[in-house]
């Protein structure tokens, strides 16, 4: 079990949370007075899952697409038109009327094109990352 490569990702992340914890250095809480360390807190775990969780779901459509034997490198750039789109949305009808149906039609219409071009290749037989240069 030890000489898998989860074992060695596992203590890689170990060590990097270890060190992180290490150097962030600590402040007094404003409510409660206790000391709390500046990266081993609720907020800052909560912020990184955030973050992390646009690259995980890139990574879950990555995966999908290298286990039905294709190869996509349009991650990043669909990842880029996505986030362009959404902004020039949320700038055009204003922040804060509607955001939620705002980024569920953006992410709708994202995924659609996604099915769509995937589709595409199925029926035309080209690998994936063709059809979606296409598009």
């Amino acid at each position: 079990m030890l000489a898998s490569q989860e074992t060695g990702l596992v203590i890689v992340v170990a060590l990097v949370v270890i060190t992180l914890t290490a150097l962030a250095g600590s402040h007094a809480d404003r409510v409660s007075g206790t000391t709390v360390n500046n990266f081993l807190n609720s907020n800052t775990l909560i912020q990184v899952a955030t973050d992390a969780s646009f690259f995980a779901i890139m990574a879950i459509g990555a995966t999908i697409v290298i286990i039905s034997g294709g190869i996509d490198l349009s991650v990043g750039s669909i990842y880029a038109l996505a986030g362009v789109s959404m902004a020039l949305a949320l700038r055009a009808l204003g922040v804060g009327h509607g955001d939620e149906v705002i980024t569920s039609s953006m992410s709708a219409a994202f995924s659609a094109l996604a099915v769509m071009m995937f589709a595409y290749s199925a029926m035309k037989n080209i690998e994936n990352f063709i059809a979606l240069y296409s598009a």
